[in-house]
C-alpha cells in the first residue's frame, strides 16, 4: 500500500473482469474475513463505481475528474456520509473548472471551499515526513518550486505507481 501494509490499494475499474471486481470489493471492505480489514485501504475507481454500490464507513471520496451531472457529484460524494456518519469528499479542479465550485452551491451545498492545492500538499508534507523525505531522496537532483509539497506528491505518485504494477503482477500471475 502507499504507507505500507497497513493502508492497501486496490483498483476497480471496466476492464477488471466482473468476478476480479467482486473480490477487489470484498477485499476493500474486509467483508467475510475480519482478519484482512485494515483500518485504512485505498480504492482506485472509474465511473464503474460511481453508482449500486454501498459502502457502510468511508472516510473519504476523492474526484480527480468532475462529473457531467451535479447529481453525480452528489451521489459519488454521498459515498462518504452512510448511515449518518459524516464523511469528506475532495474533487481536484483545473482553473478553467473553478466554476464548477459556483455550480455546485447553486445546487444546495453550501459547505463547499475551495483550497490551495499548494498549501494543502505543504500540510500533507509536514503531517508524514517521511513520506517527504523519500520523494526528495529520489529527485536529489531536482529543487521543487513549492517545496516539500511537490516532494511528498511525487512519492505518493510513486508508491501508487508501484502499488498498481504489482497488483497487475499479481494479478497475472493467478
Amino acid at each position: 500500500g502507499i504507507f505500507g501494509k497497513h493502508c492497501p490499494v486496490y483498483k476497480l475499474h471496466g476492464d477488471v473482469p466482473h468476478a476480479q471486481r467482486l473480490s477487489t470489493l470484498k477485499q476493500f471492505t474486509g467483508e467475510g474475513n475480519k482478519s484482512s480489514q485494515h483500518p485504512s485501504a485505498v480504492l482506485l475507481a472509474t465511473d464503474v463505481a460511481a453508482r449500486g454500490l454501498n459502502f457502510g464507513s468511508l472516510d473519504w471520496i476523492v474526484q480527480y475528474d468532475p462529473p457531467c451531472e451535479t447529481k453525480d457529484y452528489v451521489h459519488r460524494a454521498g459515498r462518504s456520509a452512510r448511515a449518518g456518519q459524516s464523511g469528506h469528499a475532495l474533487l481536484f479542479l483545473l482553473p478553467s473548472e473553478r466554476q464548477y465550485v459556483e455550480v455546485l452551491q447553486l445546487r444546495g451545498m453550501k459547505d463547499i471551499t475551495a483550497l490551495s492545492l499548494s498549501a494543502t500538499l505543504t500540510a500533507a508534507a509536514s503531517l508524514c515526513p517521511g513520506v517527504t523525505q523519500e520523494g526528495e531522496s529520489k529527485a536529489s537532483c531536482n529543487t521543487f518550486s513549492d517545496g516539500r509539497g511537490e516532494a511528498f506528491t511525487m512519492a505518493i505518485q510513486n508508491r501508487l505507481e508501484e502499488c498498481v504494477v504489482q497488483n497487475d503482477t499479481d494479478y497475472r500471475a493467478l
